[in-house]
């Protein structure tokens, strides 16, 4: 596997991840020890999100001013409504009792977005660039491992 697709496949993973948590957060209740590591990696992935898409948009001001069509779709992606800021907000409304709003915002508009802006990385950025904005890393790559680990292990406790 070279680097591209180890980096789209960390990225790929994350986003997964992500998404089953999101939608199994709703049905655990509060201080359950799987919502709590489901919430410990919602926390995580999207922060890392959050930075990447702060990182593309610098990007996008230093070393695309001169492909103008992609510099202006790969912003109108970044100005959709679905920023993980967004979500980490709605995520913190869910642990006070709005867990499906949480699952539906994370399922429709983050989603959407992600989707937008992935599908424009993929086409248009070089690896070079796609390092840069992707923070994916081996240390990046076990840290989010090891907090997927603690969520399929709390997930067992509760299945117990």
């Amino acid at each position: 596997m070279n680097e591209l697709q180890l980096i789209r496949n960390q990225l790929t993973a994350e986003r997964n991840r992500a998404a089953e948590l999101a939608a199994a957060i709703t049905a655990h209740g509060a201080g359950s020890a799987f919502r709590e590591a489901c919430v410990d990696y919602l926390v995580f992935v999207l922060t890392r999100f959050e930075e990447r898409d702060q990182m593309l948009a610098d990007l996008l001001r230093a070393r695309f001013a001169e492909w103008d069509a992609t510099r202006k779709a790969l912003q109108a992606a970044l100005a959709r409504p679905g920023a993980s800021r967004e979500a980490l907000a709605k995520l913190e409304a869910a642990l006070g009792g709005a867990p499906s709003e949480f699952a539906a915002y994370f399922d429709g508009p983050w989603r959407m977005r992600r989707d937008a802006i992935d599908s424009l990385q993929e086409a248009h950025l070089r690896i070079t660039d796609l390092r840069a904005v992707s923070f994916v890393d081996a240390d990046s790559i076990v840290e989010e491992r090891t907090r997927y680990s603690r969520v399929q292990s709390a997930r067992g406790t509760n299945a117990a």
